[in-house]
């Protein structure tokens, strides 16, 4: 019997002589080993609704093949799918068509990441990635139909038995959403570990106050080390009295990637940025932020550092940007599949008394809030806040404010583990 990483409750059963085997492993110690009439059986379990999907769904695992002549990566018992070599180079078999592309050449004895997508009702909405490369133009799309068996599905096996895996497979993963619709990168992390790295609560590295400089750049420090493999957060607010953008952010040892901005606002918006699995970074360090140009005499930024352990992906980075200008702002962020995973969401609010903000989700940790002159004198009314959830089911992130003007500002994103 095997377990369900995710926390599912969909454990498995090796039927034959399949055996989980040390010899070969992408992640861990072990991966599925294949053989002639043997496989894994996954359940649904008496408890458990079944793994069928009528819309979206993403099905993805790491595969060493040691030939690639007729083989099942896997199927169902109905059938309604499978994913296999029979049909050369390689095929999906789904309810309405078979879908084949042209070319399928990975290079034996090696792993190599697959995954199986669809997206919407229409058009090509079926691809098949291999090592995150779109395999081209799968004739006969649009495939439709519910995918997916009542009782079981079998991982390296065919639905009527006989045709083996031949090689192995690892980190094998079904999802209810189109987790890829563009070329990528296969994350080099497992999917989903919660118990060997979870996802610890956000703690604060940096907060400058207010920096009122007419510069092009900003600094600030550090104010607690990063730890080396976490997760580390920029929020950046600016208010400018000159139309600038945000260039480069650096802690001097990582360089930032965005993740987020408020893009219709070009004098007053609030953005994250982000590094994954960050290097150590030694309190009092030097935080710059370099800007298109001067943020100009009455400009005012804000800089605050948060970091979380456990590796987090940008390869699933889910982000929501909310509405300039209106005085109640509602920033959606759908529930990932995968857990654990974090949610930050930041917000900019002009003539703004305390008493008016109102952030309704309770789950959310506060890791501050300004309001008035409470940063360093930025500005009567003024309001910057940033929170953080750890491993949402579901949330809204949708604070409400009585204000006058345009000076309003939110943007969430959200890191999934592995």
């Amino acid at each position: 019997m095997t377990n369900d990483a995710s926390g599912g409750g969909r454990g498995g059963t090796l039927v034959g002589t399949a055996a989980f085997s040390n010899s070969q492993q992408q992640f861990g110690g072990y991966s599925l080993a294949g053989a002639t009439n043997s496989y894994l059986n996954v359940g649904t379990g008496t408890s458990l609704p079944p793994l069928q999907f009528s819309g979206n769904f993403t099905i993805d695992f790491w595969a060493y093949s040691t030939t690639l002549t007729s083989q099942y990566f896997f199927s169902d018992t109905s059938p309604t799918i499978s994913f296999d070599t029979g049909t050369a180079p390689l095929r999906v078999f789904l309810p309405t068509v078979n879908l084949t592309p042209s070319t399928y050449a990975p290079s034996l004895n090696a792993w190599h990441h697959h995954a199986i997508v669809r997206s919407g009702t229409t058009g090509q909405n079926v691809q098949i990635y291999v090592d995150g490369v779109n395999l081209g133009n799968l004739a006969g799309n649009p495939a439709t139909g519910t995918v997916g068996d009542a009782s079981v599905w079998r991982l390296g096996g065919a639905y009527a038995g006989g045709v083996a895996l031949h090689g192995f497979i690892d980190e094998f993963r079904i999802s209810n959403v189109a987790r890829y619709t563009t070329n990528f990168t296969p994350n080099s992390l497992p999917f989903c570990d919660p118990v060997a790295s979870p996802i610890s609560a956000p703690t604060l590295f940096a907060n400058s106050g207010v920096l009122g400089v007419n510069s092009a750049t900003q600094t600030t420090t550090t104010t607690a080390p990063i730890v080396a493999g976490n997760l580390a957060v920029l929020q950046i607010n600016v208010i400018t009295s000159n139309a600038v953008t945000i260039n480069s952010v650096s802690d001097g040892t990582n360089t930032y990637t965005r993740a987020i901005r408020q893009a219709s606002a070009t004098t007053y918006y609030t953005e994250l940025w982000y590094k994954e699995n960050a290097a150590a970074v030694a309190s009092g360090a030097t935080i710059t932020v370099t800007f298109s140009g001067a943020t100009g005499t009455n400009s005012n930024v804000n800089i605050a550092g948060a970091q979380v352990k456990g590796a987090a992906t940008a390869s699933s980075l889910d982000k929501t940007a909310g509405v300039n200008g209106t005085a109640t702002q509602t920033v959606p962020v759908p529930a990932l599949t995968t857990s654990p995973q974090i949610a930050f969401c930041s917000g900019f609010w002009g003539n703004l008394a305390s008493s008016n903000l109102s952030v309704p989700d309770p789950v959310f940790t506060n890791l501050y809030s300004s309001y008035g002159t409470g940063l360093g004198g930025f500005g009567s009314g003024n309001t910057f806040d940033w929170r953080a959830v750890t491993n949402p089911s579901a949330f809204n992130y949708a604070p409400t404010w009585s204000v006058a003007g345009a000076q309003n500002q939110a943007a969430c994103a959200t890191f999934i583990h592995g």
